[in-house]
């Protein structure tokens, strides 16, 4: 969960406080704490491996809310 909020809050478009890091960006930062044994390393893997499959459905889960209202 914590690579996941991490690339969230770097990535993120709707944060008032800051611009948006381009995703590759965001992808080394975390890496670099990976390499430096601050994140684990089959969790990143892991999370490469399904980064696409977790946007795309966190955005049908918020046009799902946009549309429900």
């Amino acid at each position: 969960m914590m690579i996941v909020d991490i690339y969230d809050a770097l990535t993120a478009k709707d944060r008032p406080y800051k611009k948006a890091m381009p995703a590759q960006k965001a992808l080394s930062i975390i890496e670099f704490d990976v390499k430096a044994g601050k994140l684990d390393k089959d969790v990143y893997a892991i999370f490469l491996e399904k980064r696409e499959e977790i946007e795309r459905e966190v955005k049908r889960v918020i046009a799902k809310k946009q549309f429900d209202g």
